[in-house]
């Protein structure tokens, strides 16, 4: 059994992104709080996630509903031509994205 890796190699979940953005939401950008949004990772990891998401909504990086809509049809058609369940085609695009953004160095 190998040793776990370090550095960045676990990609970031929904549930841990939904935990810090609705930290966010409630309290804001104050940084000390963020280690309270009861994510298990590193103080620095939560750190640079913290930014990110920070920054984006600073931005006004939100989804819109209609975005959403399109994403939800085009999975739909993604599933039936590859004649797997939705949730199974959604799961390999997350597994992707994550492995490509790992190689990339931004996960």
């Amino acid at each position: 059994m190998s040793a776990p890796r370090l550095g960045g190699t676990r990609p970031w979940s929904p549930e841990e992104d939904a935990a810090l953005y609705e930290h966010y939401r409630k309290h804001g950008p104050s940084w000390p709080g963020w280690l309270a949004a009861g994510v298990d990772r590193t103080p620095g990891a939560i750190s640079r996630r913290a930014c990110l998401i920070g920054a984006a909504e600073r931005r006004g990086d939100r989804w819109r509903p209609e975005e959403d809509e399109a994403l939800r049809r085009l999975l739909g058609l993604l599933a039936e031509r590859m004649a797997r369940p939705p949730v199974t085609v959604a799961a390999r695009i997350r597994e992707l994205a994550a492995r490509d953004a790992a190689s990339r160095g931004d996960a």
